[in-house]
């Protein structure tokens, strides 16, 4: 899948500042453009316009003095998500930091990660280690997107050489944990240890990437997928993005990842 250029998007705060230096640092391995754009994951974090000018020219020169990486400065300044969804219209990748895996206050506990990934017809990386060095172990739950093999060659392009170890999870349905909370109930009553299939379909939820100490996890999602179904169904990204203590790559089912190119409406 060919990069043509990488979007970051940042407060100016440390944590903002992080997602940048994982785009910068992806950017490098993948010899494309690095676009930086000022929009905040929480409207209180909003800086001075002037501030973000100048923290952004001075960001910008250091990486490409120190990574070689050709950096361009988005001029909107407005951080609404209709500017950052133009804007994802030109990129191979959008990156974030880790105020967007935060509640977005609705009353149906999204996260405003997810609510971004709707808007936008781009993989969404959420970014929240240090990008101190590159990943050195991917998880992709391939039974969360139609193409697995794609999925997992976006993996190995991203983790640039990291091991990539496929991961079946399949996104539970609507009565799934319904169905879990039952058999769990059951297995305690009768004192018996859990069910190989009841742990096969709890992976992801139960935390198997911080087990597997995976530094990034790939997963599909819909990208038109509603707040109220992911609520209901809790799909394998929304406990992905819950549980996984490291960074989550978000792939839309309908990217056209053989191509690199844009998805089909």
């Amino acid at each position: 899948m060919p990069f043509d250029a990488i979007l970051a998007l940042t407060d100016c705060s440390p944590r903002g500042l992080q997602a940048v230096m994982r785009a910068a640092s992806l950017a490098q391995h993948r010899r494309c453009l690095l676009k930086i754009m000022y929009a905040p994951a929480e409207p209180q974090c909003a800086v001075d316009a002037q501030v973000w000018r100048e923290t952004s020219r001075r960001v910008a020169a250091d990486i490409h003095a120190r990574l070689g990486v050709l950096v361009k400065n988005v001029a909107d300044t407005r951080g609404h998500l209709d500017a950052v969804a133009e804007e994802a219209r030109w990129v191979d990748l959008l990156v974030v930091g880790p105020g967007w895996d935060s509640p977005d206050g609705s009353l149906l506990g999204g996260l405003r990660v997810e609510r971004l990934q709707r808007v936008v017809p781009c993989p969404v990386l959420l970014a929240r280690l240090e990008a101190t060095s590159g990943y050195r172990r991917v998880l992709v739950a391939i039974d969360s997107a139609p193409d697995a093999a794609a999925l997992l060659h976006l993996a190995r392009s991203i983790g640039h050489g990291a091991g990539a170890v496929p991961l079946h999870a399949t996104a539970p349905t609507m009565m799934a944990p319904w169905r879990d909370r039952i058999r769990r109930a059951r297995v305690r009553a009768a004192g018996r240890p859990a069910p190989a299939g009841a742990m096969h379909e709890r992976a992801v939820a139960d935390g198997l990437p911080r087990r597997a100490h995976a530094q990034l996890t790939v997963v599909g999602r819909r990208r038109r997928s509603s707040s109220l179904r992911d609520a209901v169904c809790q799909s394998a990204a929304r406990q992905v993005l819950r549980r996984s203590g490291g960074d989550v790559l978000l792939v839309p089912h309908d990217l056209r990842l053989e191509a690199g190119l844009p998805p089909a409406d």
